[in-house]
């Protein structure tokens, strides 16, 4: 049930990827050959010394030109070291100003192709037109290797995000199967007080509510699954009408009464003085709320307060769902609302149920034109869930299926 991996687009090229950085130390070559490529529109920087050429390529460069002289009789450790570590993708290129003789008859012409490795030579004296295009397909060349490198990056992110969903799933299936068998054993004793046939009616009665609360425990595990696999698949269809939220809230409230009470927790819910509506789906708009009120329970010791605020707002009513529990980590906040992810990942300190929760209210809200944010101030400060949806009319089902709403995206 988890979506397609999205990767990040190709990213714009800066100044210091396409620059050209020139050495050379003969008189006025550097400043020459710097003018010419400016004229073109290319940016050029000019460098004293190999060293310092070394240390340029280490910020980025998109090709480098270079009089052979300067080579010659230069200590090239620095710059062989840097053009040994480059990446898989990158071969910057070089653009050496010599002469044939340089070339075909000495050991430094030979060693400067042993060193660089992608290396244009052109002779001098050279016509100002042959090294603008020498150094443009250069430059070419680079921006091609550029392209390499993003795709690489892509598929090193798109095979990392893989890697996560492969790992996220097995730990779903593990947390799927201790969920799962959680009720069952309660399931199986009551089972057998009842077959049993005793006379003890009060017995009876008690395994009878026993199995039933596992029962119902058992149903809403499934029911999740089936509303993520639903809006997953855009099968989910709102059916919008008038929505006063204060009882919304407050019948919300009442379906998680026996949890919050099982727990000796308080629950507050504040109101303005005047009626909030807004247009939602009231099966939608009750599971957002349970969710996020049972997440709170969840997540908030015995004896807890939890407190519910609606705030109505210019184009939007915003509802918060503030605790005192256990506060949200840092690292955590970013994959808070993805599927499967829970505060506490283990099974022996889970509490419970599938991760399932928190993603789909943000699906959900995302569905009427609305969002989720939370926020913590650590672990052990509570933590505030937030949900603004709009106070305009959404499209009913007719109109409109959640498969075609740019608001829904699969999760990561």
């Amino acid at each position: 049930m988890t979506g397609p991996v999205a990767l990040q687009p190709v990213r714009a090229l800066g100044e210091v990827d396409t620059r050209v950085l020139v050495l050379a130390t003969r008189g006025r070559d550097a400043q020459v050959a710097s003018d010419l490529l400016a004229k073109a529109g290319m940016r050029a920087a000019a460098v004293a010394s190999v060293p310092a050429l070394a240390d340029q390529l280490a910020v980025g460069a998109g090709a480098v030109v270079v009089a052979e002289e300067a080579l010659a009789d230069a200590d090239l450790r620095a710059l062989k070291a840097w053009i040994d570590a480059q990446p898989p993708w990158s071969d910057l290129p070089f653009v050496v100003l010599t002469t044939r003789r340089a070339v075909e008859a000495t050991a430094a012409g030979l060693r400067i192709i042993a060193t660089l490795g992608n290396v244009s030579f052109l002779e001098r004296p050279f016509q100002p037109l042959s090294f603008v295009a020498t150094v443009d397909s250069a430059l070419r060349s680079r921006r091609r290797q550029y392209v390499s490198r993003e795709h690489l990056a892509q598929i090193e992110q798109a095979a990392t995000a893989l890697a996560e969903a492969d790992r996220r799933k097995d730990e779903f299936l593990a947390m799927l199967a201790h969920e799962l068998r959680n009720p069952l054993a309660p399931l199986t004793n009551a089972l057998r007080l009842l077959a049993r046939g005793s006379d003890n009616h009060e017995q009876d009665e008690a395994a009878v509510a026993m199995a039933e609360r596992q029962t119902r425990q058992l149903k809403r595990l499934v029911d999740d699954l089936l509303e993520v696999s639903r809006i997953s698949r855009g099968k989910i269809e709102l059916r919008p009408e008038p929505v006063l939220v204060g009882s919304a809230v407050h019948a919300a409230a009442g379906s998680v009464g026996t949890m919050l009470a099982e727990r000796s927790q308080r629950l507050e819910i504040v109101v303005p003085p005047d009626p909030v509506r807004i247009v939602a789906d009231p099966a939608r708009m009750a599971q957002i709320l349970e969710n996020l009120l049972t997440n709170a329970s969840k997540y908030t010791p015995e004896g807890g307060s939890i407190r519910v605020e609606i705030h109505a707002r210019t184009g939007d009513v915003e509802i918060r769902v503030i605790d005192d529990g256990i506060g949200i980590a840092p690292d955590m906040m970013p994959r808070l609302f993805e599927l499967f992810s829970q505060v506490e990942a283990t099974l022996d300190r889970s509490q419970g149920g599938l991760g399932i929760g928190l993603a789909l209210v943000r699906r959900l809200a995302e569905l009427h034109g609305g969002s989720v944010a939370a926020y913590s101030a650590g672990l052990g400060k509570g933590a505030v869930f937030t949900v603004r949806l709009p106070s305009a009319p959404v499209p009913s089902s007719s109109q409109r299926r959640d498969g075609q709403r740019p608001g829904l995206s699969e999760p990561g």
